[in-house]
């Protein structure tokens, strides 16, 4: 289940990098949760050629996630602004509130 989320994170990051047919049928896989039948299906190919498509995507996500850690560093920001989000000063702020759920939405959309 992990590797699924982690996998969404990277293809909403990342995604865009991918070939259009990748994109599709990953995005069919983990926002979808189809199974590889119904994902062969939709594409019109083997069960055996929607997996290798996939399996070769998200191995490219991982990859472009080592070498350039967008993600990992967006994670470590939203943890970190959320901290800072429960912080009393900031709670009792509504300025502060604001500003911090601005850099929030930063994050979320791409640093």
């Amino acid at each position: 289940m992990q590797e699924h989320v982690e996998l969404g994170f990277l293809l909403s990051r990342y995604g865009a990098l991918l070939t259009p047919r990748q994109r599709e049928l990953l995005s069919m896989a983990v926002d979808e949760d189809f199974s590889l039948s119904e994902i062969s299906e939709q594409a019109g190919i083997s069960r055996q050629g929607a997996r290798d498509v996939i399996q070769r995507a998200a191995a490219q996500l991982r990859a472009y996630e080592n070498a350039l850690g967008d993600e990992k560093r967006a994670r470590q920001l939203r943890e970190l602004a959320g901290k800072l989000a429960q912080c009393p000063a900031v709670m009792a702020d509504e300025a502060a509130r604001t500003l911090v759920e601005n850099m929030m939405e930063i994050i979320d959309n791409g640093v």
